[in-house]
């Protein structure tokens, strides 16, 4: 008889414990898909980026497409005398698409703004 009260009480834990910790794993195993699909959408925004830029602008980044880095900004929070942005972009969010440059020193970056549905480069930042 004791042992029966014994395995009802393990089962009671067990079923529990379960219930506490269902809704976390669940919550664990969702963070990972999203993050999956936003390191597979980087990548699309990068290559289909790279593939838009001037011949010297690829021979110019130190390390291809893969190294470029891409944000979502607001385009209205860009100032006009460092990116040229225009004006039916103004408000609207955009990629920031920037790719290191081995002439950082003199001209700083290559940056791409990017529409964020059509993938087209719609600005850049201005380089001395």
């Amino acid at each position: 008889m004791m042992h029966n009260r014994n395995f009802f009480r393990t089962g009671i834990v067990v079923v529990g414990l379960v219930i506490l910790f269902a809704p976390v794993l669940f919550y664990v195993s969702n963070r990972r898909e999203n993050d999956a699909v936003s390191r597979i959408q980087v990548e699309q925004v990068l290559k289909n980026t790279w593939s838009q830029l001037e011949p010297a602008e690829q021979i110019e980044a130190i390390a291809g497409w893969s190294d470029g880095t891409v944000e979502l900004i607001q385009a209205n929070g860009i100032t006009s005398d460092r990116y040229y942005v225009p004006e039916e972009y103004q408000g609207q969010q955009v990629y920031l698409v920037t790719f290191r440059s081995e002439n950082y020193q003199i001209t700083g970056n290559v940056e791409k703004l990017v529409d964020a549905v059509t993938g087209q480069i719609v600005g850049y930042n201005l380089r001395d």
